[in-house]
């Protein structure tokens, strides 16, 4: 905004100098002496009315230009001041008024226009605004404010054509002026031209770095680009430059989770709800971020505050189903996946989640609803994807085989299409190497060198496996012991085995170090993975179960931290385990979307535990489970793998549906149910439509291990 000041003369033009340089109580003393000798000097009651407003002084400031006013109501500058001193103390309604009469009295004033649109267009009124913006461009085409005002609005309205040679005039008019850059970027962000709309920003980032619009703004333009990870220390500059506001914590806690930094969601989420306990995004997204850490009683009471304080909001209810069918509360699941479809139709992965859900008891009208949805989609992306194998699992349940077989190929494709445009792949060969590394590097002479490095700990359990092998039943079976503590999915074995290279000071991959490690190394990884478990359960349990099926391949590493641990390896008919692959949409395991890459994996299993076999220490066991013996046996089978921990038997270890703690794997429904012997040799039933896929599964896991697969 501007105003147009009275010309002084004599001593008020020494305190507009003093004004002008930034000496305000200098410039006050002289514009009082001024109204001491007379106080009729309506110049001198405006300037001093002026200074107040400086130094925030709002009321001060009004009744001094009020003053200004009465003794001179002819004169539209001291109206223009009053405006503007009403704004400031944040009352717009009377601002305008008072910028009205000074128009009245001079039309032709463009500044006048320009502080008069921005007040009417915070209350409200877009239309008068844009009059007064378009006047004070025809008055003065020059007056940058006017331009830049102008086609903020008009970006404003939905309009970023007609508002970009506004915003380009005003840039070229003042460069100097902030506000002329940051708007001319909106506009150009608008129009989808994220690189030009980056340059404005730095532009204005270059006059003042200390502006918190401008930061965002770079993080915006970051996250438009791609570039997501590039935005994040311009998002946590936004916001350390304005902690108090929303709407960047919002962008930082957007950004974080894109990039899965959960604690840093979970603190801008923490934060926002301190500025405003009534932000429903906010509990949602810190609902999410607390069941992630299994944190799910807090979890579910942030989704139901979200609900209460918007009962229409979608993503909350939908994200409150998963809770619940993660901890087993399936008829509550499926109470909110049907409020989300009641508040937003058109989510599909809603309706794919509750086909996955109820299975062969979906009712026929959702079936129905299920294969329109399908044939509606556009024939590419992620919802289709997600319906097809919904769509697939319902009528496998139903026993249509071929249908639900021909299901699966567009389903997969999709996904492989989704994770390339994503810039994600799976690098068959890549991996490949990091196998023969683990086979070459894990060798006898290795593990005797570093004997008795680990911890000397019962503790820990490992249940190991390929997908799909039943390790999540084991797991259920035996948390449901009272003094063994199931953590589900937990990745500290990865991590054990990557922070190698860390830990003995070298930039190479993990596998490559691992003839290098020594027994303070190891020690201090088994001490690190054992603080870890500690945190999970506080050491209550005299077991705590890891599940995580791909730890076979650091099973070496497993046997050096934790000689006395338990470790169970679950098997089953890699045919079913093939299948069950191509049926399931994982998140992460990209290669199980390609029949090849599932053979090759499968093989590389076979091939990895047969090394393990051979050369790991012959005091250090591994408790195998036939998966179509444990569903014939759960009973023996769970006997002998508690006798094998030290433990008692306990008869809550057979109703193992019933125990409540959170399953967060493709097994999450079945486990709720008795034990299901049908996916014993559920292969055969896709022998016809899948022999080729069958054949390739036989023929690697038969090729690496020296003899046919396992059956």
């Amino acid at each position: 905004m501007s105003t147009t000041l009275p010309t002084p003369q004599g001593e008020i033009a020494q305190g507009l100098h003093l004004h002008q340089a930034g000496d305000l109580p200098g410039a006050a003393r002289l514009y009082e002496s001024v109204l001491a000798r007379d106080p009729s000097d309506a110049d001198a009651f405006c300037l001093l009315g002026l200074v107040h407003q400086a130094e925030g002084r709002h009321d001060e400031a009004i009744e001094s230009i009020r003053r200004a006013v009465d003794l001179r109501p002819d004169q539209p500058a001291y109206h223009a001041s009053l405006g503007m001193a009403m704004h400031a103390a944040g009352r717009p309604a009377e601002a305008a008024e008072a910028l009205a009469k000074g128009l009245d009295l001079n039309p032709g004033d463009a500044a006048s226009h320009v502080n008069r649109g921005v007040i009417v267009r915070s209350l409200g009124d877009r239309e008068a605004a844009l009059n007064h913006f378009r006047r004070a461009v025809e008055l003065d085409p020059r007056l940058a404010q006017a331009q830049t005002n102008l086609g903020e609005l008009l970006l404003e309205m939905g309009l970023p054509d007609q508002a970009l040679p506004h915003c380009q005039a005003a840039a070229a008019i003042d460069p100097g002026l902030i506000e002329v850059h940051l708007n001319l970027a909106g506009v150009l962000m608008a129009m989808g031209r994220v690189i030009e709309a980056t340059a404005s920003y730095f532009q204005a980032y270059r006059l003042d770095e200390t502006r918190a619009r401008t930061a965002a703004g770079l993080g915006l333009a970051s996250v438009r680009r791609g570039a997501v990870a590039e935005s994040l220390p311009w998002f946590r500059r936004a916001v350390e430059l304005e902690p108090g506001s929303v709407e960047y914590l919002r962008y930082l806690a957007e950004a974080a989770g894109t990039l899965r930094l959960y604690e840093e969601v979970r603190w801008c989420c923490n934060r926002i709800l301190q500025i405003n306990p009534n932000e429903p995004v906010a509990h949602n997204a810190l609902g999410y971020v607390l069941q992630l850490a299994d944190r799910h009683n807090e979890a579910r009471d942030h989704y139901t505050a979200a609900i209460r304080l918007h009962p229409e909001f979608s993503t909350a209810r939908f994200n409150l189903g998963i809770l619940h069918e993660e901890i087993g509360e399936l008829d509550e699941a499926e109470a909110q996946y049907r409020e989300t479809l009641r508040i937003e139709p058109t989510n599909h992965t809603a309706m794919a989640r509750l086909a996955a859900l109820l299975r062969e008891n979906l009712p026929e009208a959702d079936l129905e609803d299920l294969v329109r949805r399908i044939s509606a989609c556009p024939p590419s992306g992620q919802d289709q994807g997600n319906l097809l194998f919904a769509l697939a699992l319902v009528r496998d349940a139903r026993g249509e085989y071929p249908e639900a077989a021909a299901c699966l190929e567009p389903a997969n494709a999709l996904a492989r299409e989704e994770i390339a445009r994503l810039g994600q792949s799976y690098d068959m060969e890549r991996h490949a190497r990091f196998v023969r590394g683990l086979i070459e590097n894990f060798t006898p002479p290795l593990f005797d060198r570093l004997a008795g490095a680990g911890l000397e700990t019962e503790r820990p359990v490992f249940i190991l496996g390929p997908p799909r092998s039943g390790t999540t039943l084991i797991e259920q079976v035996l948390a449901s012991h009272p003094e063994i503590h199931g953590a589900g999915e937990i990745p500290l074995t990865r991590r054990s085995f990557d922070s190698i290279p860390l830990l003995l000071g070298r930039a190479e991959e993990a596998v490559n170090l691992v003839p290098d490690l020594d027994t303070e190394t190891v020690a201090e990884l088994a001490r690190e993975h054992e603080a870890r478990l500690m945190e999970i359960d506080g050491g209550q349990a005299r077991r705590i179960i890891g599940k995580m099926p791909e730890n076979f391949f650091y099973l070496g590493l497993i046997a050096m931290m934790f000689p006395k641990a338990t470790v169970i390896h679950c098997r089953r008919d890699l045919r079913d385990v093939a299948l069950s692959c191509w049926f399931t949409n994982f998140t992460e395991a990209y290669w199980c979307y390609h029949q090849d890459q599932i053979a090759r994996r499968l093989g590389e299993y076979v091939e990895l535990m047969n090394h393990w076999k051979a050369v790991l220490p012959g005091d250090f066991a591994v408790h195998e489970v036939c998966y179509e013996e444990a569903v014939e046996d759960i009973e023996g089978t769970a006997r002998r793998l508690l006798s094998a921990m030290g433990l008692d038997w306990h008869p809550g270890c057979l109703e193992f549906q019933r125990t409540r703690r959170p399953v967060k794997t493709a097994s999450q429904v079945q486990v709720r149910r008795p034990v299901y012997r049908g996916s014993v040799g559920r292969w055969k039933l896709y022998e016809k439509e899948m022999a080729s896929f069958f054949e390739k599964v036989e023929a690697e896991a038969g090729m690496r291990s020296g003899r046919k697969a396992d059956r």
